[in-house]
């Protein structure tokens, strides 16, 4: 994958589609389709459907997010966009460690989150 801070042409070419509803509906839909596919990959490896559509779902935010934070670092010395997807999965993951089970009921799930 690309290395250091996003190169100048994704850049562009992201500014072009944030200026474009059009365009944004069209990635968009590109995402859902990349949801799909993951889904349907998952599910064939024993997931069940509402587990493979969440874990489908959060790859790509996590994706997305990885690539906001390549696009916005200007320094080629900075890591890569595939260094910036592992920094944002492993952020997860420790993430969900730290929360741990979430709790259902009357304001359990604020509990867990918030404390």
């Amino acid at each position: 994958m690309a290395a250091g801070g996003g190169s100048s042409q994704s850049r562009a070419r992201q500014s072009v589609i944030d200026a474009s509803p059009a365009l944004k509906a069209r990635e968009r839909a590109k995402h859902t389709a990349y949801e799909r596919v993951l889904t349907a990959g998952l599910t064939a490896r024993g997931a069940d459907d509402l587990q493979a559509r969440l874990l489908a779902r959060t790859a790509v935010a996590c994706l997305d997010e990885a690539i906001a934070r390549w696009f916005a670092d200007d320094d080629p010395a900075r890591p890569g966009l595939e260094a910036r997807g592992r920094e944002t999965f492993t952020g997860l993951a420790r993430l969900l460690r730290l929360v741990g089970p979430v709790r259902f009921g009357d304001e359990a799930i604020a509990d867990t989150f918030l404390g």
